[in-house]
């Protein structure tokens, strides 16, 4: 007696809870048609429709489609992505809630689609939904709104998975919404996708991993202050613990649940909790609390539109009546049990249809007897069919082997002009090659002939002033002096060794020019790179100048003194060098053009290790992206006007360029990046904007 009390108490005092919320609820719903009703802008319908859809969500999911539905052509007209991801998630969680699992699954991934095709410099989601999107933060930026719009996509589709019985890809894409939330340290999100994901490892046979997610839900929840889905979490904390031969555990869990859904307003929560409660007293035996509880969910589901729900209870009450005898009863709800079928499983109405069309037995007797005929008539039909199939496919079989002989012999032929064009291409590339290898030649003819100047200079000055000492020399011998004729002869020997030095070094830049005039050899040597971009960056910059007189360029060069020695061609790099550089002075000269008198052009030439990258332009702060830990990289900035967004993808294509006809071949930064390919390597364009572009090449040191 004093349980049936407590029972009735509660029930009357959760009746009034609910009551309270619905009543809350109209008021904001009669509120937003009231607003509706007036001469609002397309904004202040979008929003009030984005109101009557999230009010309505739960309670009346036909509704909340329609005002959804309503509000994503509005949001696309205004070009507001977040808004239209909002409209078309919630298009998605109202066909869940119908069962059109198909629908919605269209729905959610388009939902995602518009947030992927969002530009960065959208609008922030509409301080209008304050209180209806507690997800977001108005304060969160335009990519955190996007990633938390994401994150509660994935927790819709994880649900339309579990209701479509797809568990593995429920828990794929909660999976994803979950470390998003986590990335974010959004509690909301992080409870919302743990609870679909529970489910799904539940009917997947792993209640611990189930039991976790529903904890950590829990926990996030209390975080937040925000107890909407803790009557949820307990119920399915329920599910778990009766999955798990708990059932005390699992009927504490599942009260707890129906007291907070009770109070939050949530009616699928209210139903589900008493259709469970009810599963557990009927194992028990107590049919009475079955019935009080089984009741209680009937009351309350007036208050939601949810065939998944109501298919649950009806199925409860089935069970009840057929415990109980009660014929009539059994058959109203199996009624209603094919109802809720029809709506969620098209497939399983149509087999339920079936089944009540063969109940009788005579008439089962007469369509197997049919059936016989018809399998007799149809291994008849197929024996004469297959017959004449086996004489269509030998025909066709020879006809196809006459068209096989004479499409190989057409094939054979268009080989043959291949191959030919081929060789052709093959030479007409060599050549292209050799005429770009020549063009860089011509580049540094004059920088070779300005650096070979030096050291001429210095032979010649040595040779004069030997010439004065060899007669001091002589007039001092004559003398007798043999200690001021021995100083004269340290001199000269001084002298020689100086003339012998640049005699070498002129020597060097002969050799220099004579390998980059020649085919490579292929064969790569230890090499010091500091010096190879230090010839290449003078012999490049002094052949600029001769031909362009009035050019002027501050060189900003800082080498590596830690750098090793690594095995190049020292010759296939250098061209490398040579085209960066040649781009970059080109560049800076025609910024120099229209920049006026306060422009300074500038080039900067840095090297550096793998583990010691600071200061370079456009610095990506990876130690290797070519995975070679013992890297070094050559990078080559210039402060000119930078290369167009259009054109970016093209730069390293063969014959593609933007100087004008006669001015380039097209191969420099294509026959660049095929050198610094086979070394093992990678050139890349770290960035390019109006405030200039850079390069880097980045070689392996081993």
């Amino acid at each position: 007696m004093k349980k049936a009390i407590t029972f009735l108490l509660s029930t009357f005092l959760s009746v009034c809870l609910l009551q309270f919320q619905v009543h809350g609820q109209s008021e904001k719903i009669d509120e937003a048609r009231r607003q509706l009703a007036g001469n609002l802008s397309d904004t202040g319908k979008m929003v009030q429709y984005g109101i009557m859809c999230f009010e309505l969500r739960e309670t009346n999911p036909d509704s909340s489609f329609h005002y959804a539905s309503l509000m994503y052509p509005i949001a696309q007209q205004l070009n507001l992505p977040l808004e239209s991801s909002f409209a078309l998630a919630e298009t998605g969680y109202a066909l869940i809630t119908l069962g059109n699992f198909p629908r919605a699954l269209q729905s959610l991934l388009k939902s995602i689609e518009v947030l992927d095709q969002a530009r960065e410099d959208i609008p922030v989601l509409s301080p209008a939904f304050e209180n209806l999107d507690p997800f977001s933060n108005r304060q969160d930026d335009v990519e955190r709104q996007k990633l938390t719009r994401l994150g509660l996509c994935y927790a819709y589709l994880g649900i339309a998975h579990n209701n479509a019985q797809n568990y593995r890809k429920a828990v794929n894409y909660t999976s994803f919404g979950f470390q998003i939330g986590t990335r974010l340290g959004n509690n909301h999100l992080v409870c919302v996708v743990l609870i679909p994901m529970g489910r799904a490892f539940v009917s997947l046979g792993k209640p611990d991993s189930a039991l976790w997610c529903f904890e950590q839900a829990q926990a996030s929840a209390m975080a937040t202050q925000f107890p909407k889905y803790m009557g949820s979490i307990m119920l399915n904390k329920g599910r778990v613990y009766l999955e798990m031969h708990k059932p005390e555990e699992a009927l504490a869990a599942y009260r707890q649940g129906l007291l907070l859904s009770t109070e939050q307003g949530y009616f699928r929560g209210v139903v589900a909790s008493a259709v469970a409660i009810a599963g557990i007293f009927q194992g028990m035996g107590r049919m009475d609390s079955v019935m009080k509880y089984l009741n209680y969910g009937l009351e309350n589901i007036q208050n939601l539109k949810a065939p998944e729900v109501n298919l649950r209870l009806y199925k409860a009450l089935a069970q009840y009546y057929t415990a109980a005898g009660e014929k009539d009863s059994v058959v109203k709800y199996q009624s209603l049990i094919i109802g809720a079928n029809e709506i969620l499983f098209n497939a399983k109405q149509a087999q339920e249809f079936q089944n009540i069309e063969f109940n009788e037995q005579q008439k089962i007797e007469d369509l197997e007897r049919a059936e016989l005929a018809y399998r007799s008539r149809m291994r008849t039909n197929g024996l004469l069919g297959g017959l004449g199939l086996l004489a269509t496919i030998m025909i066709l079989l020879w006809r196809n082997n006459r068209q096989r002989i004479r499409a190989n012999q057409l094939l054979q032929g268009q080989k043959n002009d291949l191959e030919t064009t081929l060789v052709k291409l093959q030479s007409t590339q060599t050549q292209l090659v050799h005429a770009e290898k020549m063009a860089s030649l011509g580049e540094l003819t004059a920088g070779i002939a300005h650096e070979i100047q030096n050291p001429l200079n210095f032979v010649n000055n040595f040779s004069e002033l030997n010439k004065d000492l060899i007669e001091e020399l002589q007039e001092e011998l004559k003398k007798g002096d043999i200690r001021e004729a021995s100083s004269i002869a340290e001199n000269l020997k001084e002298n020689e060794d100086k003339i012998n030095l640049h005699g070498r070094r002129a020597d060097g830049i002969v050799k220099s020019m004579l390998q980059h005039s020649r085919s490579s050899s292929g064969q790569k040597e230890p090499t010091d790179v500091n010096n190879l971009v230090d010839e290449y960056v003078r012999l490049t910059y002094h052949g600029f100048r001769a031909k362009h007189k009035d050019f002027n360029v501050k060189l900003d060069i800082d080498l590596d003194p830690t750098l090793p020695q690594i095995p190049i061609v020292a010759q296939d790099i250098g061209r490398v060098i040579l085209n960066l550089l040649n781009n970059a002075f080109q560049a800076v000269q025609e910024k120099a053009k229209t920049a006026g008198p306060g422009y300074q052009p500038t080039i900067s030439i840095k090297t550096h290790s793998a583990h010691n990258e600071p200061g370079i332009p456009g610095n990506k702060q990876t130690p290797s992206e070519i995975g070679n830990p013992k890297s070094i990289a050559i990078a080559i900035a210039d402060n000119g006007p930078g290369i167009p967004e259009s054109i970016k993808d093209k730069i390293f294509q063969p014959f593609f360029t933007t100087k004008p006809t006669g001015q380039g071949t097209g191969l420099g930064l294509s026959l660049s990046y095929d050198i610094v390919k086979a070394h093992g390597g990678l050139i890349e364009l770290l960035e390019s904007n109006s405030s200039g572009t850079a390069f880097k090449v980045q070689l392996p040191a081993n």
